[in-house]
């Protein structure tokens, strides 16, 4: 009788938790007092003289807070490493404020949460130290219960910014840089206090099966339950159904549950981020809701399988870049959801469906977005240690750093992956012991040691537990178009297939791409944020003082077109390679640090540069591409160009397809045309499905031939080139002088001949 009355009583009351629960914004000016050389853990913070405000949440770097900066633009190392902070500071920043807690937060939990901070934060409540955290990716949260009371009090928190462990030598790693992240201090996103009366909801832990529309888990509370205390979880589908119910006895602070639904759910996928809502309740005997606790899931299962990675008990593909902390007005990550989405919808305008998270983990707003726009998220540990081991503090804070990911992101479908950090190098024993310690207590995802590694004795294979292998090559050869461009002419029909056929496991290409671009001056007055772009300023005065200022848009669309026709030979290449579950590019939008590394096809604040679409980028970047397995890029007019047709398909299952393609010179006068059939493309596959061939005795030369492949029906379609010449050569004029010497061009440039100049590589810089 008791548990009827109790399932009656919660449905009741399930709503009526903003009654019990509480919460105070931190959110407005706060008293400022900044110390290079302050040791916060011995800091009598009552002595203070607070000499600056700040409006909070924020960082000092907004706020104009910091040493000036006083480089000027100039073709140097330091100005070209990076961008510029306008101001900058790296030390203890003692924030205070008054806080007063109302007369009905008496004897409940009181918790404060910062949301987002670099690197360690110390709190005083009247100052009484209430400790100290140690976190670069999830939020920090404390239990002021003893030390809060009704009525007011000084709330003093410490943000300590500098170094606490090497987690590698140059500061590269992006979670701690000034290579695109910079070193801010400050408190980001969630800051507040909160108070519940009695036991609070502490975590919660969901695994689904979409194959047994089974959401399974375990609820966490903060202390030990009353007596006769009720959980209620309630599942609601994309659709508004409520999908399931279950009604739980509660006896002890850990409550597992395993729901089923009343019907088959939905997959989570790319193709169609389908999200339940789970609504836990925790309720007294007496009918009063102590805590609530609500959050969107996905059900899919990911696992990799006969060399794939298979999501859902299907084959994808990754079509990755990298995300590495690039927010050049901001200097940080986003902390709501929007701002996320629009990033990562101007990822998908151009085809991708994949986000590494290069050494950083991004905050819940970055997952949040992604598990409604259907992203594969790759995080990385905050780690790109070159001695790994040698510093007792280092792995100490890792195992706790991917600890702390886990329990804060994990429920996430978008949350595919986790690596231990970027071509990590040390004592590989740890690393992997790790790896194996995170696979045993949590399956929901892949994992992987290390993004690639250059310590000779690891390279060239994976690690025993890896689920997937993130590589430049393998012991029998380059997965990445860099080892293989310069080396050999170009031809189209060639794979990684030989490279990766002896690995076992998925095999994803390691930062492919990095084509560089002349810089787009016309961004500079996009820096209206924190940091400025002397390496911009300092290439357009250098441009100014050699009377070429006018060329740089030219300089920019001939290298960016150059750059996209590299990007899709490289792209295209990883596609024909059967075994390869993916690529991660370097990158589809700029990287501004380590010297300006100007390789995206995108600035980077995620806008175009005016040489190429998302449409045209897609051709060779979607779920479904069209491919030509072809010998050359140059043809005579006596030769015949040969080409063999195919698709690489990971959207299912494709009945009854066709495969137009036409041949067409550059006045758009078609040469040749047929259509291609079959009665299915496979999901999962890439395929040949024919053979074209089309005399070149019938172009008009010199000629550039346009070459499109499209499928019947469907948005899917690509393009190449091809250029014919004559087989007889053409002399070059007489009043053309062609040398490897500058002394005898600018000689004959003065006497008014026509120079072809073509130096030595050595004497270039």
């Amino acid at each position: 009788m008791r548990y009827i009355f109790a399932v009656l009583l919660a449905t009741i009351i399930f709503c009526s938790c903003d009654q019990q629960k509480f919460r105070i914004s931190l959110a407005g000016e706060w008293q400022l007092l900044i110390d290079s050389l302050a040791n916060p853990d011995q800091t009598d913070v009552l002595s203070l003289d607070y000499n600056k405000s700040i409006q909070l949440p924020s960082t000092l770097d907004d706020a104009g807070i910091g040493d000036p900066l006083s480089l000027q633009p100039a073709m140097t190392k330091e100005v070209m490493s990076t961008l510029k902070r306008k101001h900058s500071y790296i030390g203890p920043a003692f924030y205070s404020r008054e806080v007063t807690i109302p007369k009905s937060w008496e004897n409940k939990q009181v918790t404060l949460t910062m949301e987002r901070i670099i690197w360690k934060s110390n709190v005083w409540i009247d100052g009484k130290a209430a400790g100290s955290q140690n976190s670069l990716t999830t939020p920090h949260y404390y239990d002021l219960t003893q030390l809060l009371s009704p009525g007011k009090h000084t709330l003093t928190i410490c943000i300590d910014n500098r170094r606490q462990v090497d987690i590698n030598s140059s500061d590269f790693a992006h979670a701690y840089t000034e290579q695109t992240q910079i070193r801010w201090n400050g408190i980001l996103g969630e800051f507040s206090l909160t108070a519940h009366t009695g036991p609070s909801i502490a975590s919660v832990r969901i695994f689904t099966s979409p194959a047994s529309n089974n959401a399974s888990g375990t609820v966490t509370l903060s202390s030990y339950p009353p007596e006769e205390s009720i959980l209620k979880i309630q599942l609601t589908g994309p659709d508004e159904h409520i999908a399931g119910t279950k009604i739980i006895n509660v006896t002890a602070p850990e409550i597992p549950f395993d729901l089923i639904t009343d019907k088959q759910v939905i997959p989570w996928s790319e193709l169609n981020p389908a999200l339940y809502t789970i609504e836990i309740s925790l309720l007294e005997n007496v009918g009063a809701v102590l805590d609530t606790h609500s959050e969107k899931i996905g059900f899919r299962t990911i696992e990799q399988k006969d060399g794939h990675i298979v999501l859902n008990n299907e084959k994808i593909f990754l079509r990755g870049t990298l995300e590495c902390s690039i927010f050049p007005l901001t200097g940080h990550p986003p902390v709501n959801t929007e701002e996320w989405k629009d990033l990562m919808l101007k990822a998908r305008n151009y085809g991708i469906n994949h986000l590494r998270f290069h050494s950083w983990c991004p905050p819940a707003a970055a997952f949040k977005a992604a598990d409604e726009l259907g992203f594969y998220l790759q995080v990385e540990l905050p780690n790109w240690c070159l001695t790994y081991g040698e510093d007792p503090a280092v792995v100490e804070f890792m195992e706790k750093e991917a600890d702390r990911i886990l329990r804060e992101y994990g429920n996430h479908p978008s949350f595919m992956m986790l690596c231990m950090g970027n071509e990590l190098m040390g004592n590989f024993d740890l690393i992997n012991g790790l790896v194996k310690r995170l696979k045993e207590s949590d399956n929901r995802r892949l994992y992987t040691a290390t993004a690639f590694t250059f310590q000779q004795d690891h390279w060239g294979h994976h690690e025993p537990y890896d689920d997937f292998y993130i590589t430049q090559w393998t012991d029998s050869g380059w997965v990445r178009g860099q080892g293989v461009f310069d080396q050999v002419p170009p031809n189209f029909r060639h794979s990684y297939d030989k490279a990766i056929s002896h690995i076992k496991i998925p095999v994803v290409s390691h930062e492919i791409g990095q084509y560089s671009v002349y810089p787009n001056l016309a961004e500079i007055d996009k820096y209206t944020g924190v940091l400025t772009p002397l390496n911009f300023m300092a290439v357009r005065n250098d441009l100014e003082t050699k009377g070429r200022l006018e060329m740089a848009p030219k300089y920019t669309e001939a290298t960016g077109k150059f750059a996209t026709i590299l990007y899709k030979e490289e792209i295209e290449r990883a596609y024909k390679t059967a075994g390869l579950s993916g690529f991660q590019l370097l990158d589809l939008h700029d990287f501004p640090g380590q010297g300006t590394a100007l390789v995206g096809m995108l600035d980077a604040f995620w806008d175009s540069k005016g040489f190429t679409s998302g449409e045209e980028f897609r051709q060779f970047c979607s779920p479904v591409v069209p491919l030509l397995w072809y010998d050359k890029a140059v043809y005579l007019s006596n030769e015949v160009f040969r080409a063999d047709v195919g698709v690489s398909n990971y959207y299912g299952n494709i009945q009854n397809a066709e495969l137009i393609w036409s041949v067409k010179n550059r006045e758009d006068s078609l040469l040749r045309e047929g259509i291609i059939s079959t009665s299915i493309i496979s999901h999962g596959s890439v395929s040949k499905l024919g053979s074209i061939e089309v005399p070149m005795n019938e172009v008009k030369i010199p000629d550039v031939l346009n070459i499109e492949v499209k499928l019947k029906d469907s948005p899917y379609k690509n393009t190449w080139k091809i250029w014919v010449y004559s087989p007889e050569p053409n002399p070059y004029p007489g009043n053309v002088l062609i040398t490897t010497s500058f002394d005898k061009a600018l000689n004959a440039l003065e006497q008014g001949k026509k120079v072809l100049l073509t130096p030595p590589l050595d004497h270039i810089k």
